[in-house]
């Protein structure tokens, strides 16, 4: 596959210069966590972030996703210019073409597996889009194989059925880029390795581009490319 580092190729991604710091909680000053950070990720590409714990990674993941605003540089998805936008234009975009797959799943206990992957669009659940977006989220929960368990809660699943109701709900508003945060890291071997191949799968079938960041050598392996997060920048491998 092509990389973004080649010429007229569409970019989901692109960073440039990035810096952030926090404060730190003692309030003796701030901690540079991201430093003068650049990415380019082609569209359709997927791409591994791999570091230590405490080495940023889930901060850069935060800022892709527009959670999180950087102390400095700029960040372009799908061309949008992030950096310029109002709170209610990146929460737009966030909904519109982003989807994010938290470690721990982040699912709400008192909805069904069915509710919570219509959550994005819960507002409208019950207008005349209301069919398209039970169907949709029916459909996905079927590309999972959780056709069976649409009107389980969470506690009625196991942690990697969990996972893959996430997986449903990141997707359900048909995002262009799906970030990734350890989506393995609370789950067995075998069932993490069943979490992966969906994952290449449903790529294909919704032209996605991915970030992952991990500490997993068996989830970097399945993206096209694999970065390492070090003393604040990136390093490819």
């Amino acid at each position: 596959m092509s990389t973004a580092q080649e010429t007229n190729v569409a970019l989901a991604v692109e960073v440039t210069g990035l810096s952030h710091e926090y404060r730190r909680p003692d309030g003796s000053g701030s901690e540079e966590i991201l430093r003068d950070l650049h990415l380019r990720v082609s569209s359709g590409e997927w791409v591994a972030i791999m570091g230590p714990s405490g080495s940023g990674k889930s901060t850069l993941l935060h800022i892709l996703g527009t959670l999180l605003v950087p102390s400095s540089g700029s960040v372009q998805i799908e061309g949008t210019a992030v950096d310029s936008l109002r709170d209610d234009e990146r929460a737009r975009l966030r909904s519109s073409s982003i989807g994010f797959v938290f470690q721990d799943h982040q699912l709400l206990p008192q909805l069904t597996a069915l509710e919570n992957v219509m959550i994005p669009n819960l507002a409208l659940a019950q207008s005349v889009a209301g069919a398209a977006i039970r169907e949709r989220a029916t459909a996905l929960l079927t590309a999972v194989g959780l056709e069976d368990r649409l009107d389980h809660r969470p506690g009625m699943l196991s942690v990697g059925q969990c996972q893959r109701v996430a997986v449903a709900r990141a997707l359900t508003n048909r995002p262009s880029l799906l970030l990734l945060d350890e989506p393995t890291g609370a789950l067995d071997q075998r069932t993490a390795a069943s979490l992966l191949d969906l994952l290449a799968e449903i790529r294909g079938q919704e032209s996605l581009s991915i970030v992952t960041v991990t500490h997993s050598l068996e989830v970097a392996t399945k993206a096209d490319r694999r970065l390492h997060l070090v003393h604040g920048g990136l390093r490819e491998e």
